[in-house]
């Protein structure tokens, strides 16, 4: 995990969302990471696409997937208990009047579903122009993207190397102790560096302190 610059808390943090799971779902898990692209076979499975997999499931599409998984999981264990019972017979008469309701409501439902669609497109296009419009008003914060953790850790080691090599010591070993040892005591300088990199740019610093300048001198409510 070290040497893809993970560190085993977040990588254990992140699996969680797959280890509880049973056989079904995470072979059907498994399939739709192959699927998606994340690995071609899962013998090849690194630690950096298996994370990068489980912030994936994590997301509204990953947990649709999920949830589709253990309703399909739950459907093929209970299966052949419920056809054991009574519940069979019930459970069918409940489907096909369920089809009946779906339909009817299907039907009284998609005429108000035309009348919205152009509505939903107009507010589409409006919502586009009004975060355009957003991104503008907070430049150089709506361009800024923050250190993601591998980038950080990686930022961190290059300090710790360049340390070593100026004051001629030995470099440890990169393993999970040397991961937290340089990030306590490099992250806040990486972090501020990372910043002042960004903002070297001259057109970035004027457009800052004109919005801080407006936001100082704004005679309505303040937003923090």
């Amino acid at each position: 995990l070290a040497r893809h610059f993970i560190t085993t808390e977040s990588f254990i943090a992140s699996v969680k969302t797959i280890t509880p799971s049973n056989k079904i779902v995470r072979d059907n898990v498994m399939s739709l990471a192959i699927q998606r692209g994340f690995w071609t076979e899962n013998r090849k499975c690194t630690p950096t696409a298996m994370m990068k997999f489980c912030i994936f499931l994590k997301s509204k599409e990953g947990s649709e997937f999920l949830d589709c998984f253990q309703k399909k999981a739950e459907i093929s264990t209970h299966f052949n208990d419920l056809f054991n019972t009574g519940y069979a017979l019930m459970l069918m008469r409940q489907v096909s009047e369920l089809e009946a309701a779906r339909k009817g409501r299907i039907a009284e439902i998609e005429a108000d579903i035309a009348d919205h669609r152009s509505k939903i497109v107009l507010l589409e296009k409006q919502l586009e122009k009004e975060i355009v419009e957003v991104e503008r008003r907070y430049l150089p914060a709506s361009q800024y993207v923050p250190l993601d953790e591998q980038e950080l850790l990686k930022r961190c080691y290059d300090m710790y190397v360049d340390e070593c090599t100026r004051n001629e010591e030995m470099m440890r070993e990169l393993d999970q102790e040397l991961i937290e040892f340089i990030k306590s005591k490099y992250e806040k300088e990486v972090r501020m560096l990372y910043i002042s990199d960004f903002m070297a740019d001259e057109k970035r610093k004027r457009l800052l302190k004109v919005w801080n300048y407006e936001r100082i001198n704004k005679t309505g409510d303040v937003s923090p």
